[in-house]
């Protein structure tokens, strides 16, 4: 397995860059080239035309694109560009599917996907690019995830850098009404391991969803759900909402799993607009960044891949994370580049299947390493336990005082205070 990844800021850097990928592929025996393009410039005339260059260069690759909220190349988050990332297999088979699936069509579409997966000869893992801001995986998931539990299964939903411009996925051959990609991979000799990290932990007692549809969260414990923010964090249902309680979201608790739950928006009735759904019942914990555990997180999945030592790894990391380390994101990328050569960009949603299920994580970052055969990385000299953050900024101002606030409202309730 090799991999080339390069990041353009001008059409005009693509041919060269692609030469360099032609004469490797010429020189060298290959089942399979896989091409993802992670969109952070998002002029679509600009994608098609790179889109353009791929193909005249690598005709018989597969291309499959999102848009990004940001990229990562070598363990670093890159400034804002189009980041090109070719992997070339040399014993495994790759194929892609391409669905249009609209809202109401989940179910169906599932169903094909699932039964596409088990039709696949030594299938080892699915990847998936879901645009879940067209369509719902709460009702597209369940259908897939009746596949083998042997799949592994993993990808993104897209993104953009600023959430007012249109967020999307794409192949080579459609950059307009994709809602769902699958690259499935196959072949003895590929290997493949999922892992993640959260690192938020829960504050406060367990709440219940009363009232949900969907990524709408109307009512928790039989109140709106903006007045648990308000309440326990003094974050009002405003304009502000959502740059206020990012570094707060639900944590929720489901199929022995803990996942988090992104609250992105709010309605003057005091509804609370999520990134993935949840459902009426499930166990909710409001939740906060700690540092310390996220660096011991990071410094455990590092070890874990290690073990594994694969060839390359790929990262998705919800843009959430990149707003919460803010200048000092890199110290959570780093780790996987210890390990192996890693990219990947910060997505609007990190899909993995965990304990059998396959889940819409928020907030998350999703580490998958690949390798084909027996070898494995190099070995990783750079390899060391992680130092502790030493940016006292990062637990900023606004975090403290509403960490006071939620603890002193929390003894009040302790001492028969009542909501």
């Amino acid at each position: 397995m090799k991999q080339f990844t390069f990041e353009i800021y001008g059409a005009e850097q693509v041919p060269a860059e692609l030469a360099n990928v032609k004469a490797w592929t010429d020189e060298h025996a290959h089942t399979a080239v896989l091409v993802q393009i992670y969109a952070g410039l998002l002029e679509k005339r600009r994608i098609e035309r790179v889109v353009k260059m791929v193909k005249e260069a690598l005709p018989d690759a597969l291309i499959a694109g999102a848009s990004s909220g940001g990229e990562i190349k070598s363990g670093r988050m890159i400034p804002q560009s189009v980041l090109i990332c070719i992997s070339v297999f040399e014993e495994t088979t790759v194929s892609m599917l391409t669905y249009q699936a609209k809202a109401g069509e989940e179910s169906e579409t599932g169903r094909a996907v699932c039964a596409a997966i088990e039709g696949t000869p030594e299938i080892k893992a699915a990847e998936l690019f879901a645009d879940s801001w067209k369509i719902s995986t709460a009702v597209l998931f369940p259908e897939i995830n009746k596949c083998s539990s042997r799949v592994k299964m993993f990808g993104a939903a897209p993104y953009a850098h600023d959430v007012k411009h249109e967020m999307f996925i794409f192949t080579g051959d459609n950059m307009t009404d994709v809602t769902l990609i699958v690259i499935l991979y196959a072949g003895k000799g590929f290997h493949v391991t999922t892992d993640y990290c959260i690192g938020w932990q829960p504050i406060g007692t367990a709440m219940t969803v009363t009232k949900a549809d969907g990524t709408m969260l109307f009512e928790i414990d039989g109140h709106t759900a903006t007045s648990v923010y308000e309440k326990y964090l003094q974050i009002p249902a405003d304009d502000h909402f959502y740059e206020n309680a990012f570094a707060f979201p639900l944590l929720l608790y489901t199929h022995d799993t803990y996942m988090l739950r992104m609250p992105f928006s709010c309605t003057p009735e005091g509804a609370v607009s999520l990134v993935a759904p949840v459902k009426e019942g499930d166990t909710l914990f409001l939740s906060y960044g700690d540092i310390i555990t996220l660096l011991a997180e990071l410094d455990e999945t590092r070890k874990r891949m290690e073990r594994f030592r694969p060839q390359y790894i790929r990262l998705y990391s919800c843009a959430t994370r990149k707003m919460f380390w803010k200048k000092n994101i890199d110290k959570e990328l780093q780790p996987a580049q210890r390990v192996a050569e890693s990219s990947g960009f910060f997505t609007g949603g990190e899909l993995l299947r965990v304990n059998g299920q396959l889940i819409h994580f928020n907030s998350t970052l999703l580490i998958i390493g690949m390798r084909e055969g027996t070898g494995g990385s190099r070995e990783s000299a750079l390899s060391r336990r992680l130092q502790e953050a030493d940016d006292t900024d990062l637990i900023h101002t606004a975090m403290v005082r509403r960490m006071a606030h939620f603890i002193n409202v929390a003894m009040q309730e302790a001492h028969g205070g009542h909501m």
